[in-house]
């Protein structure tokens, strides 16, 4: 299982991000298979170490929001930065829910993973991007996904992930 994501023109650079986003899936592959198989949780891995390379690929590819007129502009057709946006936020959102809530809680990812979905999500809702004949289908909703993870009720120790989204000024019930 691997995922080839090239953002940069410098081959070294390529093949060391390729080399670590392969690791870090076949890492989380992993990690799931065996909680999976043997009942352990995925978060016996090193999670942090794993979502934050991911995050990293996220920042590479997407180093800023993207506006709704990217958004609209690239509907109709495949694009490069949209497919890897979409895998990135597929490893987000289906390896996220794999955690226990304690892991979530502390993860420093989550916060920066979480702002780009949020984003992707209110584009999503604003430009009516899911109303459309075609659009990026796995950004979307990857992202609607680690949304809804993110806002799972909060422990009663703690409540990050309710202060994480109240940050970010989020009414879950307008996504």
């Amino acid at each position: 299982m691997g995922v080839c994501l090239e953002y940069s023109p410098n081959y070294q650079e390529v093949g060391s991000v390729r080399y670590r986003l392969n690791c870090t899936i076949d890492s989380v592959h992993r990690a799931s298979e065996q909680h999976v198989f043997s009942g352990e949780p995925a978060s016996l891995c090193d999670t942090d170490a794993l979502f934050s390379g991911a995050l990293t690929l996220l920042r590479n590819v997407c180093p800023s929001p993207l506006p709704a007129e990217w958004w609209v502009s690239t509907c109709a057709e495949v694009d490069v930065t949209s497919v890897r946006l979409g895998l990135l936020m597929q490893f987000f959102g289906s390896n996220a829910k794999l955690l226990d809530q304690a892991t979530l809680e502390s993860a420093s990812w989550l916060g920066p993973a979480l702002a780009e979905a949020v984003h992707i999500c209110k584009v999503n809702a604003s430009a009516g991007l899911s109303a459309r004949p075609t659009m990026s289908f796995m950004a979307v909703s990857y992202a609607l996904q680690l949304v809804d993870v993110a806002a799972q009720p909060a422990s009663a120790d703690g409540g990050a992930r309710a202060a994480r989204l109240a940050a970010l000024a989020v009414p879950i019930d307008g996504l």
